[in-house]
């Protein structure tokens, strides 16, 4: 059960790291859309609320997030758009309690500082 708790942590670590590409001070995470991170078998599966239904940016943010739970050793991932509960700016970091996503870690900030530098 560590090693299960261990990996969820290092995945919702790597989808923190994605940054939303219309708003790139923000990840993911921090805007609130990722609704969940789990794994399903050896399938890693996110769960996402665009906010709101014709958002461009998606297929970016689901290629985005693909991509780094890749990196983190995800064998097989699958990003679901979930539509209800609609998303709203009380989701956003700092707005509210997250109940959704645990919240940034140090070393997630740390990743976020050098890529500015």
């Amino acid at each position: 059960m560590v090693g299960a708790v261990r990996a969820r942590e290092e995945f919702w670590d790597a989808v923190r790291g994605v940054l939303d590409p219309e708003v790139p001070v923000l990840s993911v995470v921090d805007l609130g859309i990722v609704r969940d991170v789990r794994e399903e078998g050896d399938t890693v599966v996110v769960d996402v609320t665009p906010t709101y239904s014709g958002c461009p940016a998606m297929r970016v943010i689901e290629d985005d997030i693909t991509a780094a739970l890749k990196e983190a050793g995800a064998a097989s991932v699958r990003v679901n758009t979930v539509f209800h509960p609609v998303w709203t700016t009380d989701w956003i970091s700092g707005t509210r309690e997250n109940d959704c996503a645990p919240t940034a870690s140090p070393r997630r900030r740390e990743r976020h500082q050098s890529r500015r530098n």
